[in-house]
């Protein structure tokens, strides 16, 4: 068995369409919800709803990953950089008009409350919430503003090839998708991933994984365009108990916190987290890092870093420079169960004690 990486095609017992993470994200509750084909198309969709009026600027956190940054190049809207305080709490300027500013809920936590969001809106500042990681903090969704945006990345959350999502409040919001219905190369990469883990060929892996790297790499090359959500994605979503998702990973990540031994490798307190989407760990420098890292993909545990900005933001922001260095990702979505959580834990332990 392996832990991490992208997943794999999953079984789909059948489940009632209300309980679907279709129907979960669709609810209307939540704001009118556009699908995309994946994060990066979400937020190019809101810049051009918006960037007409809201040229003048756009504020970006500097702990990001790089693929949001494409769609402002794209635009060529002016980008000004922010910087955080520890553990991510952005530094923004208070006395922000008129602009265009990006959050980042990172990994699950809740780095700006509603209450400073609302503040932002009633300065005429676009606010723009990336909440992959935190899908399912219910309270992000209640704040109700024509200048509010969610925007996430589904395949972090759902084993599906692709797909995003945008929440807006807006009477109107035009969208002109691209017709697209060639076959998706993730769904391939998806199958033989499956295929992989129940007979573990070494040649298998290295095709599924020269599928995925390509692809991932692919979309840098092009311009981004706005498709919808793969027909794949949207039937595999209709399939998937969300319930039993969102409840698989609350007690995954519970049982790292209460399970790992060293308390302070933790980058946020279990309490500051709001949806559960991995577990961020920060070591006392980046040969820490590595050293652990390397013994757990040796135990065929593959935990990403998120992210390595090396390049992409500038070296005066030391704070996420550093960061960057020294953070590692603990998988713990629904695809493990208690006795692979113990494993990872166990691994954990001996390595840094």
């Amino acid at each position: 068995m392996e832990l991490g990486g992208f997943f794999e095609l999953p079984e789909y017992p059948c489940c009632d369409k209300k309980r679907s993470a279709f129907s979960w994200l669709t609810a209307l509750d939540k704001g009118t919800a556009v699908f995309v084909n994946d994060g990066r198309t979400a937020i190019k969709a809101v810049l051009e709803n918006v960037q007409k009026k809201y040229r003048k600027e756009s504020h970006i956190p500097t702990y990001l990953c790089n693929a949001i940054l494409q769609p402002f190049e794209e635009l060529n809207l002016p980008v000004t950089f922010y910087s955080h305080e520890h553990p991510l709490k952005p530094r923004l300027n208070g006395t922000i008009r008129n602009a265009i500013i990006l959050l980042i809920d990172y990994f699950g936590a809740e780095p700006i409350p509603n209450e400073t969001i609302r503040e932002y809106l009633d300065q005429d500042n676009i606010v723009i919430v990336d909440n992959t990681h935190s899908l399912f903090n219910l309270g992000r969704y209640t704040i109700k503003d024509e200048n509010y945006f969610l925007i996430a990345s589904l395949r972090k959350m759902f084993p599906i090839p692709d797909g995003g999502i945008v929440y807006h409040n807006r009477n109107t919001f035009e969208i002109q998708y691209v017709l697209d219905d060639t076959p998706h190369p993730m769904l391939e990469a998806m199958i033989l991933k499956r295929m992989y883990l129940e007979c573990e060929s070494k040649q298998m892996k290295e095709h599924f994984l020269r599928i995925y790297r390509s692809y991932d790499a692919g979309k840098f090359e092009r311009e981004i365009t706005l498709r919808d959500i793969p027909f794949i994605s949207r039937e595999m979503m209709k399939r998937i108990d969300i319930a039993h998702l969102i409840q698989k990973r609350k007690v995954n990540l519970d049982y790292c916190y209460r399970h790992i031994t060293q308390k302070d490798i933790f980058l946020f307190h279990l309490k500051e987290i709001h949806s559960p989407f991995i577990v961020p760990l920060i070591f006392k420098d980046r040969k820490q890092r590595d050293e652990v890292r390397k013994v757990l993909i040796k135990n065929s545990i593959y935990p990403p870093v998120h992210w390595d900005i090396t390049n992409i933001i500038p070296e005066k922001f030391a704070y996420e420079h550093e960061l960057s260095r020294k953070i590692l990702s603990i998988p713990i979505d629904q695809r493990y169960s208690e006795t692979d959580m113990a494993a990872v834990v166990s691994v954990l332990d001996k390595v840094i004690s």
